[in-house]
């Protein structure tokens, strides 16, 4: 399989950026979008090119031609679509939280057991290189040093800008940087391989250019 072909099921704001996110990626296909507000399935499927358009979830998961889907439906109506994928064979990567309630997030885990398909929970920022060396704080054997910690929420506006990417022109042949604001320049399949600036990830041997 050259490309993966995905469906979204949710076109809320982050169901937006979901599509962006997946438009921009080469070995990624956008191939379905699924709400049940027909104005915005149009504008988005406009948007996008996106010919398979669906009001409900159900037509979009017996489409054999869509290997997986991202669901980005409020979090309370998470379960539905994401069990009904998994029994129809597709990979689920399903936004964060899992579900509303423990009953529900188990009843979704449970049917993840023995799928064809693959279950991700969005927790994406485990994969933020502060996170990491958080982690590694708390595991060290200094872990009785007193550290404080700081966390806020960033505003819509940052995230609708997307990342500051810097594509590898590294030894590290197709290697990305990302950067998001206020977060370290990273390495997506490296994340100790953080840099502070853009300088510093140039000097390493990487230049920038945006995408999208």
């Amino acid at each position: 399989m050259d490309r993966l072909r995905i469906g979204i099921i949710g076109l809320g704001w982050f169901g937006e950026i979901h599509a962006e996110t997946i438009a921009g990626v080469p070995n990624l296909e956008l191939t379905a979008l699924c709400t049940r507000t027909p104005d915005r399935l149009a504008a988005l499927g406009e948007k996008f090119g996106v010919k398979k358009l669906y009001r409900d979830y159900h037509d979009m998961l017996a489409d054999p031609e869509i290997d997986a889907v991202s669901i980005c439906t409020m979090w309370d109506q998470h379960t539905e679509p994401a069990i009904a994928a998994l029994k129809a064979g597709k990979h689920v990567f399903l936004e964060k939280p899992i579900a509303s309630t423990v009953a529900d997030a188990q009843k979704i885990t449970a049917a993840s057991k023995g799928a064809k398909g693959i279950l991700f929970i969005g927790h994406v920022v485990r994969f933020n290189p502060r996170y990491r060396m958080a982690k590694q704080a708390a595991q060290s054997p200094q872990r009785d040093r007193r550290a404080q910690a700081r966390a806020a929420p960033a505003p819509r506006s940052a995230a609708r800008q997307g990342p500051c990417v810097i594509k590898g022109n590294h030894s590290r042949r197709g290697a990305w940087i990302y950067h998001l604001p206020g977060m370290p320049y990273y390495e997506a399949t490296r994340p100790e391989a953080w840099f502070c600036s853009e300088e510093e990830a140039q000097a390493a041997g990487y230049r920038r250019a945006i995408v999208r």
